[in-house]
């Protein structure tokens, strides 16, 4: 019976801070967030943030989130935004949204310790609902980079819609940036590397260590550096 009590209680204190946000009282809520609020974030980073994004933003000990006057962050209703909060070794964490950027988030994502975010100068990063990025994973996003819902980016892999540096090939100057357009529901595997202008398809999954440098069709799975296609028709589960 208590436990039934302290879950109603926690539910009832979750819709009053969802309310005085501006979010869903109801979506995006799960069990043991006000917990893990309680114990593993910085009150005073994730009152701020929740307050300036209007929908609740956990920011965990040690984590940044940090984000130019000029950059937007758009909080879809019933978004929630966790930083840093896993219950892993605690490391360095960031989110940075440079001047004049925008991050979207279109539900409750999660963003591991030891992970790096970048928005650069202009650029538009989306991550959808229910996807999680996991400890030491690195989004670059230099131009735009959207991320679909239901998706799982293991540990330590990189996404990147830029080379960062110009690459000069026989006098012509190749295009720095590319979009990257991860599809809903797929699956990057630990030590992944996603390069520019990547097209992820809906439900495709990437093997470990496997660089990908071409766009891969929707559920397919490619694995090797370069990533090929190794099988078709694929699908996973957590």
């Amino acid at each position: 019976m208590t436990g039934e009590v302290g879950l109603r209680l926690e539910r009832w204190s979750y819709s009053v801070l969802a309310r005085l946000s501006g979010s869903s009282a109801t979506q995006g809520y799960r069990p043991g967030v006000l917990t893990e609020l309680v114990t593993g974030c910085s009150p005073l980073r994730t009152l701020r943030a929740t307050l300036r994004f209007r929908a609740p933003v956990l920011v965990g000990r040690g984590a940044r989130l940090s984000v130019a006057r000029d950059a937007t962050v758009r909080m879809a209703p019933g978004a929630v935004l966790s930083v840093g909060t896993s219950p892993m070794p605690r490391r360095t964490t960031q989110i940075r949204v440079e001047p004049g950027a925008t991050l979207d988030v279109r539900g409750v994502v999660t963003v591991m310790s030891g992970s790096h975010v970048v928005v650069d100068d202009r650029a538009h990063l989306t991550i959808g609902a229910q996807t999680f990025l996991n400890t030491g994973t690195t989004v670059w996003c230099a131009e735009s980079v959207t991320i679909g819902d239901g998706c799982a980016i293991s540990w330590n892999v990189t996404v990147s819609d830029s080379d960062v540096h110009q690459l000069v090939r026989r006098g012509r100057a190749a295009r720095r940036t590319r979009p990257v357009t991860v599809g809903d529901r797929v699956w990057i595997g630990a030590g992944a590397t996603v390069l520019k202008g990547v097209d992820l398809g809906a439900g495709s999954v990437v093997g470990a260590a496997s660089v990908v440098r071409e766009s891969v069709p929707a559920r397919s799975l490619v694995s090797g550096h370069p990533a090929r296609v190794v099988d078709e028709d694929v699908s996973w589960e957590l």
